[in-house]
């Protein structure tokens, strides 16, 4: 049945007999039509032939909906937007392109942006690599911190040199220059590590030819160290302090190791009976 579709037409739509589909095409634009089944889902077509091809194709638009609609409610796909959406359809479709295609594409892109976002990377990187790392928690942290937050969904491929030095420059201008060499460490070695996996797209590092000591200053060796009365004070401070909190702070004083070293020590590398900790590599 052809006839110019109105919003009454619509709203007038009762399921199709049992086994049946009633067909509705639209006068207004040639190859738009509203097609109910017998379970009363309604829904606008387009029926074109696609150019080079031999015959024609049904290509849905939008939502479907129950019938018959309620009254006083808007309808959820409006016939001005169908009507919109048609003569876009058509158009490709006499271009050659096939909607349904098209979408297939569109979906199969997206499905792999997702895959290859800097996020889904990192979360590989953290897992695959980092958290294999005595350091682990820490270069975590800081991936999460400084890389994932800033670029999160973006596709790892589109990352640009530009991008490194805008985040090497605004930790270095927020005063934690040490962060921002840091930082820098842990995306190259992320980047160069996806590279190497031959799955993400990615041909080159974008921290290839970054410096960080013009970006960030020269990264100078500390020369604060504690005086006497420093020390005197941290080990009377710390004698009131319950386990871990005390001992660990006087076991960092004592050995000179670094705060990761000492926190993560297993009963493993100790040898009680020789007074000795085995610090492995």
């Amino acid at each position: 049945m052809k006839t110019l579709i109105t919003d009454r037409t619509l709203r007038g739509l009762k399921p199709a007999p049992a086994g049946k589909r009633t067909v509705v095409w639209d006068t207004a634009v040639p190859g738009l039509c509203v097609r109910v089944t017998d379970k009363g889902a309604a829904s606008f077509n387009v029926m074109r032939r696609v150019k080079g091809e031999a015959t024609p194709v049904r290509r849905m638009l939008g939502i479907t909906w129950a019938v018959p609609f309620p009254a006083g409610q808007p309808l959820p796909y409006p016939l001005a937007t169908a009507r919109d959406d048609a003569r876009a359809m058509v158009l490709d479709m006499s271009r050659g392109v096939d909607p349904k295609v098209r979408e297939a594409t569109q979906k199969r892109d997206q499905a792999t942006k997702r895959a290859n976002s800097f996020a889904t990377v990192a979360e590989d990187f953290i897992a695959k690599h980092v958290r294999k790392l005595r350091s682990g928690v820490l270069v975590e942290a800081v991936i999460r911190r400084e890389l994932i937050a800033r670029w999160s969904e973006r596709p790892i491929t589109e990352i640009s040199r530009r991008d490194v030095v805008e985040l090497v420059e605004a930790i270095a201008d927020s005063g934690r220059p040490y962060a921002a060499h840091r930082t820098f460490a842990y995306a190259s070695k992320l980047f160069n590590w996806a590279m190497a996996r031959h799955l993400y797209g990615i041909d080159a590092s974008p921290c290839t030819g970054v410096k960080t000591s013009e970006l960030a200053g020269k990264k100078e060796p500390r020369q604060r160290v504690l005086t006497d009365a420093e020390i005197r004070a941290l080990w009377q401070a710390t004698a009131g302090l319950p386990y871990p909190s005390g001992p660990f702070v006087r076991l960092l004083l004592l050995t000179g190791q670094r705060l990761r070293e000492v926190a993560e020590m297993g009963w493993n590398e100790v040898d009680l009976d020789k007074a000795l900790w085995t610090i492995p590599p």
